[in-house]
């Protein structure tokens, strides 16, 4: 679960870089940002049984939150519109307790790419709220399969699995001086051949290059 705790620490990082009640500048920035991943996957998904390389997987404990980090470079055109660049870390989904036989387990794992197009809408001169839309290419790949679920006939022969997918989301900035920012985000992954739906919480820092 999104540990508030994270956001705490993220927040005061940011109110200690500097000045308040200025806008963040035009151009180049970067940032990163840090949350909790939600996959939808099942057992009786045709995308599981893909990447375990079986007809049929046994019933299963499965953990489809994970711990997810986004990477992003954006340019800043103007308040109201912003393109970003980024690198998603997904995390583990995990598979445990496979055909109710303890330490029978396997995962799955997620990252990709992203391009997104924001459009801002400022309330104050630090604070706006956005909406971004684009596309994303992701990857998963099954691994760590245990010596047991190996026994059930499960392997790593589907591979890695990729896709292009929709992305859209909402979210809001918040800049403390013309340089640094804090930004809360959700977004959504849509589910594409093998890959699943995410959804994607974060709470993040940025620096422009003004």
């Amino acid at each position: 679960m999104f540990k508030k705790s994270s956001l705490a620490i993220m927040l005061s990082a940011c109110m200690f870089s500097g000045a308040v009640l200025a806008t963040g500048s035009d151009g180049y920035y970067l940032g990163l940002q840090l949350g909790e991943s939600m996959s939808d996957y099942t057992t009786t998904g045709p995308g599981t049984m893909k990447y375990f390389d079986v007809p049929e997987l046994p019933d299963a404990s499965i953990q489809n939150d994970a711990f997810a980090a986004r990477l992003y470079l954006g340019y800043q055109f103007n308040k109201y519109f912003a393109a970003e660049f980024a690198y998603d870390y997904f995390g583990t989904v995990t598979f445990d307790n496979i055909d109710n036989i303890s330490g029978s387990s396997a995962d799955i794992r997620q990252q990709g790419l992203d391009l997104t197009a924001k459009v801002m809408l400022p309330i104050t001169k630090q604070f706006d709220v956005f909406a971004l839309g684009g596309l994303s290419y992701r990857g998963a790949k099954a691994q760590n399969i245990s010596t047991t679920a190996d026994k059930l006939g499960l392997d790593a022969g589907g591979g890695t699995q990729y896709a292009f997918s929709p992305i859209y989301g909402l979210g809001a900035d918040y800049n403390f001086n013309d340089a640094w920012g804090l930004d809360l985000a959700w977004r959504r992954f849509i589910q594409k051949d093998n890959l699943s739906q995410v959804s994607l919480a974060t709470a993040g820092v940025s620096y422009h290059f003004g």
